[in-house]
């Protein structure tokens, strides 16, 4: 069954048809989007064909990036009790990111976005850290 796709005046514009013939509820004129000026159409078919090289799921995406299974990073949020290896703290409605090292790409643990973002900005550098929690603590 085919889909219907609406217009939406803030996102589209009906414009000459595209080269496949894609043509909007037979109006002789083609649905194109304004932010792209591609036909509605064929980003739809293109989207839905497009070959994704790590598959359409987590695990594909954690064994290409990071070379852990879904059951290697369950196993690790299990260790962590659910939490973050950093501040403890449990998720609050997503998943808690990969950490690993980037010259090697051994993963370390599981962090929240913050703690990750957070070592993330001091380049991964214990030395540096060390040097922030000793200002932290000496004011």
């Amino acid at each position: 069954m085919e889909q219907t796709i609406a217009m939406d005046p803030s996102k589209h514009y009906l414009g000459k048809v595209c080269k496949h013939g894609h043509e909007h509820e037979n109006s002789g004129q083609g649905l194109r989007r304004k932010s792209q000026r591609d036909c509605v159409e064929c980003k739809r078919l293109h989207d839905k064909n497009r070959k994704r090289p790590w598959g359409d799921n987590r695990g594909g995406w954690l064994r290409r990036r990071y070379g852990i299974t879904e059951a290697e990073y369950d196993a690790l949020l299990k260790a962590q009790a659910g939490a973050c290896a950093i501040c403890r703290r449990l998720p609050a409605d997503i998943r808690l990111a990969v950490d690993h090292r980037h010259n090697n790409g051994w993963v370390r643990g599981l962090l929240r976005t913050k703690c990750n973002q957070g070592i993330g900005q001091f380049d991964d550098d214990p030395a540096t850290l060390a040097r922030a929690i000793e200002y932290l603590l000496s004011v």
